[in-house]
């Protein structure tokens, strides 16, 4: 232990959460917070599916020309408008990406 530094001067990293000069304790909690993150990710990416699921399914009923209230126009518009929530779902992940401290 004498010849490791006081302070990490590379930053934090997930490896060294255990290693051996922690409690069993700060083990469990840690490990405990890392599956609460996995899960919160994995219920976020979820979400997003659902929304586009549910706008692909509700907005694609237009394309029946049975029903469609734009008057032949409705695949049309499908398409923009699905071509739309694409990329904004592509641009929510691409700006969340650069969502991070700097310190």
């Amino acid at each position: 232990m004498a010849d490791r530094p006081l302070f990490d001067t590379q930053g934090p990293s997930p490896h060294r959460v255990h290693l051996p000069v922690h409690i069993i304790m700060l083990h469990f909690l840690l490990s405990g917070k890392f599956s609460s993150y996995v899960c919160c990710l994995t219920l976020l990416i979820i979400s997003k599916a659902n929304f586009y699921l549910t706008f692909y399914f509700i907005a694609g009923s237009f394309t029946d020309p049975s029903i469609d209230p734009f008057k032949g126009w409705g695949g049309r518009i499908f398409v923009l408008i699905k071509f739309i929530v694409i990329l904004l779902i592509c641009a929510q992940f691409i700006l969340s990406l650069g969502n991070r401290p700097q310190g």
